[in-house]
């Protein structure tokens, strides 16, 4: 880009070297200098911690099904006859029915019930997101640019990074037999609010 010299020396608080962007070489400079402080390659890493953080999460509720399935198996292959369950099994019936009535449990007064707010299991997933989400956002500093010329404002690169990361996840939760479905032992209409 050819620099025009009535603009090319002129001061960054100059509105006429505001005005020719780059044709001004303290706007240029200034620019530059604005990107290697918060660069946009750097924004790519939110989108991978977020990536990892439904891995993780997703990790959480297959290694929890899986465990189900080994305790379902091992007790069906235990017990060949009716029996009473031993100590130790009688407190693993104990606390799953314990964490299946807090996570199951629904909210029934009445401005909520026509919100449609879920059980108290996936509203406590949904808080914890939203809340790992808000705190990636406003992580680093700064949110915007010194000027607007000098380039997207990095919260604005952070979050396009951060919701273009969610799309293989909306994806795996959209059909009715899904991965997910398979992997954690949730029904397609339990999963269906982490879609939406």
């Amino acid at each position: 880009m050819e620099s025009d010299p009535a603009v090319a020396g002129l001061s960054l608080s100059d509105p006429a070297c505001i005005r020719a962007a780059e044709s001004c070489t303290a706007f240029y400079a200034a620019a530059n200098e604005s990107q290697a402080s918060v660069p946009w390659v750097g924004q790519i890493a939110y989108g991978r911690w977020l990536t990892y953080y439904w891995v993780c999460l997703i990790l959480i509720f297959v290694l929890a099904h899986g465990f189900e399935l080994w305790h379902q198996h091992t007790q069906i292959r235990s017990h060949t006859t009716c029996s009473e369950p031993s100590g130790s099994t009688s407190y693993y019936l104990k606390a799953l029915a314990a964490g299946r009535w807090i996570s199951y449990h629904r909210v029934t007064t009445w401005p909520l019930t026509l919100l449609g707010v879920p059980s108290a299991g996936a509203l406590t997933v949904l808080m914890v997101s939203i809340i790992v989400v808000t705190c990636m956002t406003f992580a680093a500093r700064p949110y915007y640019r010194e000027q607007f010329g000098f380039g997207s404002p990095p919260i604005a690169i952070r979050t396009g990074v951060m919701a273009y990361s969610c799309v293989p996840l909306l994806i795996a939760l959209a059909g009715k037999a899904n991965i997910m479905t398979l992997l954690t032992g949730f029904s397609h209409e339990k999963l269906n609010i982490f879609h939406q």
